[in-house]
């Protein structure tokens, strides 16, 4: 368990890098500790992880104390992972908030998750490989696996199985004309637009 916290606070200190090219620095994994709510989530997380393989005595002595932790980082932080979760060293979620990990996930090292992802079981859970990134907003569900160097674009919803070094985005946006934000005191200063007659 220490070295995989270990891992992920170097991870924090430089998201951009793989944790096995992170020096420890104090300076910088105090500030992550001080200012990071994700790597609060991850190093709580991490202990209710390891406590799946202690006795069951030790298990239930230490239920209520991993009870109120996780509620506690759920409410704090805005970031759930199951305790059953299997996610490899250097875990590094990005920002608060709407992030949901389930039980069933299976990812290798250097996972990035960004904020407002679910990553989560739907007739099966996925499997990520190592150093994949998941932008903000994503949704990856059923049982899939999901290659090495891939990374999942913002709102993408992902359920079949992306391969190795691939990128996975949503269609393109479009601008429809119509309404748009227009208040009922402004339209008069815009008299073109705000008509119901544009699709």
């Amino acid at each position: 368990m220490l070295e995989n916290v270990r891992a992920d606070l170097l991870r924090n200190c430089r998201p951009g890098e793989r944790w096995q090219d992170v020096a420890w620095r104090w300076r910088d994994v105090l500030r992550v500790l001080f200012d990071r709510p994700g790597a609060w989530a991850v190093a709580e997380f991490r202990l209710r992880h390891w406590l799946t393989g202690r006795p069951r005595a030790v298990r239930l002595l230490l239920m209520p104390a991993t009870f109120v932790s996780r509620h506690l980082i759920e409410i704090v932080t805005g970031i759930s992972i199951h305790a059953n979760a299997r996610l490899g060293p250097g875990l590094y979620v990005g920002h608060f908030g709407a992030v949901v990990i389930g039980g069933g996930v299976c990812a290798g090292e250097n996972l990035t998750v960004s904020q407002g992802v679910t990553i989560g079981e739907h007739r099966g859970s996925p499997t990520l490989g190592a150093q994949v990134y998941v932008g903000p907003g994503a949704k990856v569900f059923g049982a899939i696996a999901v290659g090495d160097h891939v990374a999942i674009g913002a709102n993408a919803v992902v359920q079949r199985d992306v391969p190795l070094g691939c990128t996975v985005v949503t269609a393109e946006a479009r601008v429809i004309a119509g309404r748009g934000n227009m208040m009922a005191s402004t339209r008069a200063l815009f008299p073109g637009l705000g008509s119901d007659e544009s699709d």
